[in-house]
């Protein structure tokens, strides 16, 4: 009897450790290039949406890049920008939809998929990704001149507590 009470708890005890391992939670993850450490895990939902905001390069205006999580996969939905400047879009076309929005801000709406977003953080850009109502200057978690994978993963229960302290 003593047996089989042991036998059951050591395989209760083996079988919640498999199941720490299962993904189960869809998160935003940064993690440095190539092949770095998480910097940051996020756990998000199918649907919601992050905000990656830079300095443009050329024109050293403002840019609010606003992208979709859809678990598997993001999809970039609109840009805002002030000025126009080299590889910001001046019209409306096949790609996506030129408005200016009630604050005077230009708005390209489009609907791009995209597996992952791959980035050098800026010296001069300032990038800050905004997840979840808080905003993370991305040189806060890497050194600029660096590059980044900003990606949807499934997290287990295990890299959770592991990885998502890591925000």
């Amino acid at each position: 009897m003593k047996r089989s009470v042991a036998a059951g708890a050591g395989l209760l005890i083996l079988l919640s450790g498999l199941a720490a391992l299962i993904p189960i939670r869809p998160v935003l993850e940064v993690s440095a290039l190539p092949q770095g450490p998480v910097l940051l895990a996020s756990p998000m939902n199918r649907g919601e949406t992050f905000v990656i905001s830079y300095v443009h390069s050329v024109n050293r205006r403002p840019v609010d890049d606003t992208i979709r999580f859809e678990g598997d996969h993001l999809v970039i939905i609109e840009s805002r920008f002030d000025a126009f400047g080299a590889g910001i879009p001046e019209t409306t076309n096949e790609a996506g939809r030129l408005a200016f929005g009630p604050d005077g801000r230009v708005i390209y709406s489009l609907s791009r998929d995209v597996p992952e977003i791959r980035l050098f953080v800026g010296r001069v850009a300032g990038h800050v990704l905004t997840v979840n109502r808080r905003s993370t200057p991305l040189a806060d978690l890497i050194e600029p001149g660096r590059a980044v994978l900003i990606r949807p993963r499934t997290y287990s229960l295990f890299e959770l507590i592991t990885k998502e302290s890591r925000r």
